[in-house]
């Protein structure tokens, strides 16, 4: 996997995600430095704008992931 987060942007949120709900929330004490989890995502109801032509890879590469597991 690469580090997404060696850029010049400043970086507001980061997020762990794993794909499930089963203990995965953040503790009351959040700050900058804590990577926030899937509830956590789910709770802020945050969208990621992608384009048309990744969501189509992406939408793809999460099916072939659902059939392998």
């Amino acid at each position: 996997m690469n580090n997404i987060f060696c850029t010049i942007n400043k970086i507001g949120k980061r997020f762990d995600l794993k794909g499930s709900t089963q203990g995965r929330e953040t503790g009351k004490d959040k700050d900058i430095t804590v990577a926030l989890k899937d509830n956590d995502l789910l709770k802020e109801k945050i969208k990621f704008k992608v384009g048309q032509a990744n969501k189509e890879r992406l939408m793809e590469i999460i099916k072939k992931d659902k059939e392998f597991f």
